[in-house]
């Protein structure tokens, strides 16, 4: 039978019990981390969801903001002469004598959520074309019920 001085057996030992504390806490870290993920930023001029239902403003400090569809009573966009560095257009959603959602065109789902809007029964194209391309302080009534 071979022996080993008992040095090295406690060495040996010393070594796999380092290695078995390294391992069980290194495991005990990445599932706190996993955890402790923050959820992504969200972009910077925020996020717009749409269904059949409804309509979701996830603004950039993760507020959320929404409004039914059958609550939406009139749509007008926005302009300002900030652009093209900062938003210059936005979506304003009134419902009952109330702004209800106000959305930079910059948000992302915006552009999907435009062509479901400029799609709408009674969406007025002219007053869109204008706001498109308008460069000053104005207000163009673009959809009422």
């Amino acid at each position: 039978m071979i022996s080993f001085p008992i040095e090295i057996l406690g060495i040996v030992f010393l070594a796999i019990t380092i290695a078995a504390a390294w391992l069980i806490g290194y495991l005990i870290i990445q599932k706190r981390s996993e955890r402790a993920q923050p959820p992504p930023p969200l972009p910077p001029y925020g996020k717009v969801h749409f269904d059949d239902e409804m309509i979701t403003y996830f603004r950039e400090n993760n507020e959320k903001t929404s409004l039914p569809w059958q609550d939406l009573s009139k749509l007008r966009i926005l302009t300002t002469p900030d652009g093209p560095f900062l938003p210059d257009v936005f979506w304003i959603f009134e419902s009952q004598e109330e702004i209800a959602l106000k959305i930079p065109s910059e948000a992302e789902g915006m552009a999907e959520l435009s062509d479901h809007l400029t799609s709408l029964s009674g969406f007025q194209s002219a007053p869109f074309t204008k706001a498109m391309g308008s460069t000053e302080y104005a207000s163009f009534d673009v959809w009422e019920k």
